[in-house]
């Protein structure tokens, strides 16, 4: 298949959820207006959770943006600071819903409804937005500031009179992607507000899932998709998350305290699980053995579902690198933020064959449809934009599209794969709204730990959620060793 056909085809297989919704032969228009009123009224508590939810991480990731600041832009402590930031929006929702759930049972606190959906998002998103703000002002602020500094302007000054007034369109279009991301959000407010519907994610799927009306989901699924795409045109020609190779000093405050704040939280997220590891026999006993039956089975159909996804996004990933993304795919896939899990599941679904093992495929191409856009976005776009240059003198020596994808795109591409198929690896593991709707026989881990959960067995919960993190981990492990062996067995051929 040749680039420019690649390049066409590409963006409608990762469109293709919406045209199948959009060409749905039961799609009754008329039906699905009745349900006019109850969509609005959802697509408001859904507006006021992701606005506040993306102000909140907004305020918190600058803030935190301080200790990041503070410390050198190239060491291992910072490396390791930055990974601690960005883990919370990488791990699997889930389990960042969890451990707040245990955390807020074990302090007596009682935090649910919007509160703790704002809450949650925001501490999920805040180090994603420190992070991106730390780019921009490393690479492109920094002059401003010294200049401030040298001018006598005091803190307060500098941030509120350069660095805020500069930093406008940054924090606005972190705001709208923010937004994007608590708008489609899923796992958060079902099992933070079990009995509200915050989110028009959570309609579709009870009306799917629990009632079973298929013209109230399609309508919530059409209006959503307005929305999605109103956000994709608001993203299209922009590059948020880009981060620029220009060297720059940080900016000297001494803000480092800041650097514990999400440090702690998301080592909080990891550890608590621990906690629950010295009371596994009392656990355990309570359950009278059927937990780890029960466990077991949700552990195998997690792990089918794991590799079902890595295959698929093996290949898709392979295909983008070998494509490399003309400018306007580049800045659509740039773009495709704001995709949405249930609309995908939804679509799936659709299309019938609900039955095993083909919804294991099913739910690893989904998975694979789903995350594409995400890595691409994060890692694989800026990659193949610096090999940019070199794909071009190979080309106008006249090499062909496969000698370009193999002596120069994949002998450079190994920590892009690793990474990238570690972190679907992963996501493929917590995966909760694809797996609820395309799994009928069998239970998966995520779906094991929401039902503990509603069950109030709260501790089992968490060492569920544990089980989840280290099958990810396990998926991880088996990406890079296949890596290795390929790499290291082909070795010679590009040197």
């Amino acid at each position: 298949m040749t680039r420019p056909l690649s390049n066409l085809l590409l963006p409608f297989l990762i469109l293709s959820p919406f045209l199948i919704i959009l060409g749905q032969g039961e799609y009754d228009l008329g039906a699905s207006l009745q349900h006019s009123a109850e969509w609005g009224e959802v697509l408001l508590n859904t507006f006021l959770q992701s606005s506040l939810s993306a102000a909140l991480a907004i305020l918190l990731g600058f803030t935190f943006c301080f200790g990041l600041l503070s410390l050198p832009k190239s060491s291992k402590k910072t490396s390791v600071i930055r990974v601690l930031y960005l883990l919370p929006a990488i791990l699997p929702p889930i389990s960042v819903v969890v451990s707040f759930i245990r955390l807020t049972d074990l302090s007596s606190l009682e935090i649910t409804d919007l509160p703790a959906i704002v809450l949650v998002h925001g501490f999920m998103n805040a180090g994603l937005v420190s992070l991106s703000i730390e780019s921009v002002v490393r690479d492109r602020l920094t002059g401003f500031l010294q200049a401030a500094e040298v001018l006598g302007a005091s803190r307060v000054q500098t941030v509120f009179r350069v660095l805020l007034p500069l930093l406008k369109p940054t924090l606005f279009s972190l705001f709208v992607l923010v937004f994007g991301f608590c708008l489609l959000s899923f796992v958060v407010p079902l099992m933070l507000a079990p009995s509200s519907l915050w989110s028009l994610e959570v309609l579709i799927f009870k009306a799917l899932k629990n009632t079973g009306r298929l013209d109230l989901a399609l309508g919530a699924s059409v209006l959503q998709m307005l929305v999605v795409l109103s956000l994709i045109v608001v993203l299209y020609p922009k590059r948020y998350l880009a981060p620029s190779r220009l060297g720059a000093q940080a900016w000297s405050i001494n803000s480092g305290w800041v650097c514990s704040v999400p440090i702690l939280i998301t080592l909080g997220i990891l550890l608590l699980p621990l906690y629950e590891v010295t009371h596994i026999s009392a656990l355990l006993a309570e359950s009278e053995g059927l937990f780890f039956m029960e466990w077991f089975r949700a552990f195998r159909k997690s792990l089918l579902v794991m590799l079902s996804s890595l295959l698929f996004s093996s290949v898709l990933v392979g295909w983008v690198l070998y494509i490399a993304p003309q400018e306007r795919l580049h800045h659509f896939l740039n773009s495709s933020v704001a995709f949405s899990p249930v609309l995908v599941g939804f679509s799936f679904w659709l299309l019938g064959f609900n039955f095993s093992p083909i919804s294991e495929l099913k739910i690893g191409l989904a998975i694979a449809l789903f995350f594409l856009p995400v890595v691409y976005r994060w890692q694989i776009g800026e990659h193949l934009q610096s090999l940019k240059r070199q794909m071009n003198v190979a080309r106008s020596l006249g090499a062909t599209d496969w000698q370009v994808f193999n002596k120069i795109v994949m002998p450079q591409s190994q920590e892009i794969l690793l990474s990238s198929l570690g972190l679907i690896a992963l996501w493929a593991a917590g995966d909760f709204v694809m797996t609820s709707l395309l799994s009928f026989s069998t239970a998966t881990l995520p779906m094991l730990v929401e039902t503990l959960s509603t069950s109030y067995r709260l501790g089992l919960a968490q060492l569920t959620s544990m089980s989840i993190l280290m099958l990810g981990g396990l998926g991880f492990a088996l990406v890079w060793t296949i890596l290795k062996l390929y790499f290291g067995g082909n070795r010679r051929r590009y040197v």
